[in-house]
């Protein structure tokens, strides 16, 4: 799977994360960074999983991970973290 669709994917896991933190409807990524750590492919199942580490009032900190969907333990494809805010 392509990099860039990867970084979208990581994007919207984490303005979802971010919504669940601010009282605002929309939620904007800051910075985001990538680390690919194995090839993802795309007949395999794949999910996002973002969460906020660090919340402050006018940013947050969070975490993600791209991995296999229904393999124990996950096998992380890709980590990601990035700052959100809330849009003003």
């Amino acid at each position: 799977m392509n990099g860039g669709v990867i970084a979208a994917g990581f994007d919207a896991a984490f303005v979802l994360a971010g919504l669940g933190h601010y009282d605002s409807k929309v939620v904007v990524t800051l910075e985001l960074s990538v680390k690919f750590l194995s090839l993802a492919l795309v007949n395999e199942s794949l999910a996002f999983q973002a969460h906020v580490v660090r919340s402050a009032k006018n940013f947050s900190f969070a975490e993600g991970f791209l991995y296999q969907a229904g393999t124990v333990p996950a096998q992380h494809l890709a980590i990601a973290t990035a700052m959100v805010a809330p849009a003003r």
